[in-house]
């Protein structure tokens, strides 16, 4: 894709955070819509959360919301919307998988994956699987 990363940002940013048209965020970035087609329909494929399912999520305020620090994520447009809909952010240090426990059983399926034979998706899946019902006997034996 031929856009700078500033430039995919702000297209996602426009998206995600006003009501512009796909053309109007060609405009302003100054790229064709093809390329803000593109960006969104990669950015939609590779998963993010947006304000509607944010509102879903937190109809009256309540609750916490827990993001990186990615400079998408800290810009002004998104603080004025987590501003007024009252949604609270999670204070997060950047790149810190050491306290996201998530991070942590990835890191520990991947290294266990490396010893499994998992050539095909299915035997790929079948291995995921067993790491992950046993990582849930593992937490039940281990809680006190």
């Amino acid at each position: 894709m031929d856009v700078t990363p500033r430039k995919r940002t702000k297209i996602v940013t426009l998206h995600e955070h006003t009501s512009s048209t796909y053309r109007e965020i060609a405009k302003i970035v100054g790229v064709s819509l093809a390329t803000v087609s593109r960006v969104i329909k990669l950015k939609h494929d590779t998963g993010s959360v947006t304000p509607k399912q944010l509102e879903k999520r937190f109809p009256d305020g309540s609750g916490i919301f827990q993001q990186d620090l990615a400079p998408c994520h800290t810009s002004k447009i998104v603080k004025n919307f987590m501003t007024e809909k009252n949604i609270q952010v999670l204070d997060w240090p950047g790149n810190s998988p050491d306290v996201s426990p998530i991070e942590n059983l990835w890191a520990i399926c991947k290294s266990r994956l490396r010893t499994m034979d998992c050539t095909t998706k299915e035997m790929l899946i079948q291995a995921l699987i067993q790491l992950i019902l046993l990582a849930n006997r593992t937490a039940l034996h281990t809680r006190h």
